[in-house]
């Protein structure tokens, strides 16, 4: 039950930075300070995928391992396009 209002929580305080942080009627720093917290929750899911394939590679896991650093680039790669398509669209 926790587990469940625990990501109720998350799920909308995620979606809510997101919406304000394409609102204009925001002003600019404050949208900026939100697209930089949302870059810094990516880069840190990022940085968590690679030390695991790193901790795994040094325990003699090799496929386990480069599976995982697989993983995580390809969702560092996955990252870089939704940000893109989210927030670079040219007019």
């Amino acid at each position: 039950m926790l587990e469940f209002i625990m990501e109720l929580i998350l799920d909308l305080v995620a979606e809510g930075t997101v919406m304000a942080s394409k609102s204009p009627r925001l002003p600019k720093p404050v949208r900026f300070f939100l697209i930089g917290l949302i870059c810094v929750f990516y880069i840190g899911v990022f940085a968590i995928f690679e030390l695991l394939g790193i901790f795994l590679l040094k325990d003699n896991e090799t496929i386990a391992g480069s599976i995982v650093i697989i993983f995580g680039i390809v969702f560092l790669v996955a990252s870089i396009l939704a940000f893109r398509r989210a927030y670079l669209k040219r007019k």
